[in-house]
C-alpha cells in the first residue's frame, strides 16, 4: 500500500504527542523518503503545521544550527 499525506500527518501527530517535540524535516524525510511522493510529504507536513501551529525545524537544534520552517518562509 502506497502511503500518502495522512500517513505523514498521523506520524507527525503521534510523534509530537508521545515526545512533546515536533520531529524535524530531516526525520520526516528519513522516515518517508521511499514510501511517499514528495508532494504528498509536503502536504502532510503542511497539514500538521496548520493544525498544531508550531514550526518544523530543518534539523535537530541540539546537534547543529537550525532554521525554522513556516509556511511561506
Amino acid at each position: 500500500m502506497k502511503k500518502n499525506r495522512w500517513h505523514v500527518y498521523e506520524w507527525l501527530k503521534q510523534s509530537f504527542m508521545f515526545s512533546g517535540q515536533v520531529p524535524t524535516i530531516a526525520q520526516v524525510r528519513k522516515k518517508f523518503a521511499k514510501s511517499v511522493d514528495p508532494e504528498e510529504l509536503v502536504e502532510g507536513i503542511i497539514e500538521f503545521v496548520l493544525t498544531v501551529q508550531l514550526p518544523i525545524r530543518e534539523y535537530d537544534h541540539r546537534r547543529e544550527k537550525t532554521r525554522s520552517r513556516r509556511q511561506g518562509a
